[in-house]
């Protein structure tokens, strides 16, 4: 099976407003995805209302 993901998916990153990469909020965090396990702790804290959008934003996921 063959399965296609949106590159702002994959990578987990988008362009903003402004230009600058920002983090996809319903970004589906899925195993063997680029840098899954840097990803997946700002994804949780998010989604648990610990961090505001301009704090998930400044964690790239990459750093």
């Amino acid at each position: 099976m063959f399965l296609r993901m949106k590159r702002k998916y994959f990578f987990g990153l988008r362009q903003s407003k402004n230009g600058a990469p920002a983090l996809t909020k319903d970004n589906p965090i899925l195993d063997g995805c680029q840098h899954y396990d840097k990803r997946k702790a700002p994804k949780d804290k998010y989604s648990q209302g610990f961090l505001t959008d301009s704090e998930y934003n400044e964690n790239d996921g990459t750093s």
